[in-house]
């Protein structure tokens, strides 16, 4: 396990019940990491990105729109450093809602949303598999809003 993971995983154990100002401060206070890295483990602290177990506790409606996602031909998990560049497409029944972000070259993302605006899914297509991420996000869009 690197040392990104490691911080992660604590950070988001350590989120639940410290303040968050105080995690930041500490993260700040630490010179062996990035400005990368350090960014990430902000979103770790402040939004719960890259903390396991979201989908666990995502409701029916959000379990049914990540297998969708999850059963389109070359969807690859998307970090989640690229969630705040997502723009919302549609809003579940639940309150979570679809968002979507093409990057720079072109390549297109999925994140998923909880009620408060949590990412609890992420997922990217290359260019051959657009399309199919296109039908999944139609089908939710028709299915589950």
């Amino acid at each position: 396990m690197g040392l990104e993971n490691l911080l992660t995983a604590v950070y988001c154990d350590r989120r639940h019940s410290e303040p968050h100002g105080k995690l930041l401060q500490e993260l700040d206070s630490l010179f062996i990491l990035d400005g990368d890295v350090k960014e990430r483990l902000r979103l770790t602290i402040q939004e719960g990105c890259g903390c396991a177990g979201a989908a666990d506790v995502a409701s029916e409606v959000s379990r049914r729109a990540i297998a969708i996602f999850n059963s389109v031909e070359g969807i690859t998990t998307a970090h989640h450093r690229d969630f705040k560049n997502a723009h919302p497409v549609a809003r579940l029944r639940d309150g979570g809602t679809v968002r979507t972000w093409k990057n720079a070259v072109g390549v297109d993302h999925v994140f998923l949303a909880d009620y408060n605006d949590r990412m609890i899914y992420g997922g990217f297509v290359g260019w051959i598999h657009a399309s199919g991420l296109e039908r999944a996000i139609a089908q939710i869009k028709r299915e589950l809003t």
